[in-house]
């Protein structure tokens, strides 16, 4: 039997079966019957066998069209990127599918590439989200920008409010389909998102609570419930219109991009001369200012709780002075980025606040005093350049955290952007030490270095490539010394009554420290704290042993000061007034604790805090520092003195303060008001640290530079 006697669809003869086939599968793995590059299933067609495969471009169809060489062939969409005959996908991939896998592989109207569109084969686009098209388009569900509707309709309904009265509005106003802006801070008052729908267009700020969660280039809907005029004196007719109250918010979409000019498809407008008197249309609108600073940034009414405000002579506008616009920024921004005077500023995306001063009217005739605050919130929004002032950046203070640690703080804060090769832009002469990384937050540098020599004096170098935000290098060099460890110190006798013959205002307090560990002290930090912090002493150069004590004398005579501090012994010094079990400290002339309600803090040259007591004056008749009872509950929270608060023996926590119950403020703070003579102190009880008024006692007679009495 021979493939002669075989024919039409079954033209081999398998000579086993004695049977004619369509094909039949060679031992050396051949396809006899197939077109090179098929493959004969065998058991196909009922065992008739199948050629499976392609041989050539015509055994393929629509779809995929070219037959890729193997064995078997297959048919696939290309083999090349000629193959790609929509311009979409104008790439053949490995996989010989046509597609994109990146935007340089697209042009002209599609300049995208889409890797998620077909499968992940990727598709040129004109846009893959909001963000690629203007504001006032968006991208649909074709990767093509479309026109938004409702936006001229959304600028009536702002008209309409900011023509609405002041107040519970009658009916809620509708505004459908205006962007967020910009979002104020949480730092700053009040806290709430600009809304506007064009560039051209009115805008509005809302105060909002937490639970309207925006973010810039939403678009959104909201009911206007509530009206109300902020910014301005009481007696102002024209402030800043707010919707203090809103309903029904609803994101639409998001990533639309407002913050571009107008003229790049954004809702930034330039602002030049009319800006003061067109305050009115530019209010709470995305605008862009040039100028510079002709004052230095300070707080005050027209800046608002948190902010500062500086004086800024607007390119285009002869108005400066009062009757001009200032510059606004968060507190916290104006100091990191140290804007200055003669500081030029350009404000890229900022927002028009207001405030109006009838009080304060330039001109008699004028009903009130328009004053537009170009506000930027963020590093983002402006830029400034303070490099032809004579605005400076300065190393404010370096304080080895650990043997292989610096913390560096600058004054202001260093662009980040400038940070490059650390080791050779902070360098330490020829000692030897190096750095090797960084951790940077505003204006802490936290420098990792080579192991510092302990107590060993280094001079740290900055170079000029270390540039503040305002393109400034950093001027001059600063000292520190190596690594050392810290003694534990506590707060151990106080008299802060201590008066003389000479003056009943003297104020020539003790304070004594006791040292828990042993350790440097040189750098650890005495301060008070009720209406303000203030340092009453740094401690000097010295190595304590575990019990040593620590005498500071505040106000010091000439004979105290020119006598000096026991560096080298307790004994040192001779002078009257010191005491030879103690090493002896000696303040500044000015410096001293107020004998009122205070909180005094320890805390080592890391900024950590060892101790922290809470003195009250429980009999004084003079006005009580309002703060007191906020810096108590701070040092509660923050579990430096006991009880953890005011709730005496009921189950419900009580913040303590001057007037809480069961117990008071004073009620948890130790007295010291019972000193009365300069003989007198208050003490910690010998080995007593429960943090807690019940470690304190009186005693008619101190015993300053001496072990304290124990616990009864």
């Amino acid at each position: 039997m021979s493939d002669a006697q075989c024919g039409g669809d079954t033209p081999v003869c398998d000579i086993t079966s004695k049977s004619c086939k369509t094909c039949l599968e060679g031992a050396d793995g051949s396809a006899q019957g197939c077109l090179t590059g098929q493959v004969c299933n065998a058991g196909g067609n009922g065992g008739l066998g199948v050629c499976e495969g392609c041989g050539s471009n015509a055994e393929c169809a629509e779809g995929t069209p070219q037959c890729k060489p193997g064995t078997p062939g297959v048919c696939v969409e290309c083999l090349e990127s000629s193959h790609c005959a929509n311009g979409a996908q104008p790439v053949c991939s490995d996989n010989n599918v046509c597609g994109c896998t990146e935007s340089a592989q697209c042009g002209g109207e599609t300049p995208l590439c889409d890797t998620a569109r077909d499968n992940g084969q990727g598709e040129c686009v004109e846009c893959i989200d909001n963000s690629q098209c203007t504001a006032r388009q968006s991208c649909n569900a074709a990767g093509r920008c479309e026109t938004l509707t409702g936006l001229d309709e959304a600028n009536a309904q702002i008209a309409a409010f900011h023509t609405a009265p002041t107040g519970d509005l009658p009916e809620p106003l509708s505004l459908h389909g205006a962007f967020v802006t910009a979002i104020t801070p949480e730092s700053v008052e009040p806290r709430g998102f600009f809304v506007q729908a064009t560039a051209e267009g009115p805008a509005l700020f809302v105060s909002h609570s937490d639970e309207a969660q925006v973010a810039v280039g939403d678009r959104v809907s909201f009911k206007v419930v509530t009206k109300l005029l902020q910014s301005g004196n009481t007696a102002a007719d024209y402030k800043l219109d707010t919707a203090s109250v809103i309903s029904d918010f609803q994101k639409l979409s998001s990533g639309h991009p407002v913050r571009k000019l107008a003229a790049d498809g954004g809702l930034v407008t330039h602002v030049t001369d009319d800006a003061v008197a067109n305050l009115d249309k530019y209010e709470s609108r995305l605008v862009r200012v040039t100028g510079r600073v002709t004052t230095t940034a300070g707080a005050g009414k027209q800046a608002g709780t948190g902010y500062k405000v500086a004086q800024f002579a607007m390119d285009g506008t002869p108005l400066t002075g009062g009757l001009g616009p200032r510059l606004r920024m968060p507190t916290g921004l104006a100091d990191l980025i140290g804007v200055g005077l003669n500081c030029r500023v350009s404000v890229e995306a900022g927002v028009m606040w207001r405030y109006d001063d009838a009080t304060n009217t330039p001109n008699p005739q004028t009903p009130y005093y328009p004053m537009p605050l170009v506000t930027a919130f963020s590093v983002s929004d402006f830029s400034v350049d303070c490099s032809e002032t004579a605005v400076t950046l300065k190393v404010q203070t370096v304080v080895p955290l650990s043997p292989t640690q610096l913390r560096v703080t600058f004054e202001p804060g260093i662009d980040p952007g400038t940070l490059a090769d650390v080791a050779t832009q902070f360098t330490f002469g020829d000692s030897g030490l190096t750095a090797t990384d960084y951790t940077l937050d505003e204006k802490t540098l936290v420098l990792t270095t080579t192991a510092q020599e302990p107590g060993t004096q280094y001079t740290l170098s900055v170079d000029p490539s270390v540039k503040s935000y305002t393109g400034v290098s950093v001027s001059g060099t600063a000292t520190f010394k190596g690594y050392r460890v810290p003694a534990l110190l506590i707060i151990n006798e106080v008299n802060p009554n201590i008066t003389t013959d000479v003056s009943a205002t003297n104020n020539r307090d003790l304070i004594e420290l006791k040292a828990v560990t042993a350790g440097a002290i040189e750098g650890i930090t005495l301060t008070e704290e009720a209406t303000s912090v203030s340092r009453l002493a740094t401690l000097p150069d010295v190595t304590v042993a575990a019990g040593d004590l620590i005498v500071i004398h505040f106000r010091p005579n000439s004979a105290e000061l020119a006598a000096g501090n026991d560096t080298l012994s307790k004994d040192e010094k001779t002078y009257e007034t010191f005491y030879p079990g103690a090493w002896d400290v000696v303040t500044g002339t000015s410096s001293h604790p107020t004998f009122n309600d205070r909180l005094l803090r320890l805390a080592n040259p890391q900024g950590d805090t060892q101790d922290v007591v809470a003195f009250s004056h429980k009999s004084m008749t003079t006005a009580r520092p309002a703060n007191y009872p906020v810096v108590l509950r701070a040092a509660q929270e923050e579990g430096h003195w006991r009880p953890v608060d005011c709730r005496g023996e009921t189950a419900t926590p009580v913040p303590c303060a001057y007037d809480s119950a069961p117990l008071t403020a004073l009620d948890v703070s130790v007295d010291w008001g019972v000193v009365a003579e300069n003989t007198q102190s208050v003490f910690r009880h010998q080995g007593a640290n429960t943090r807690s008024m019940a470690d304190w006692a009186v005693s008619a007679t101190s015993s300053f530079g001496e072990e304290n009495p124990a616990r009864p």
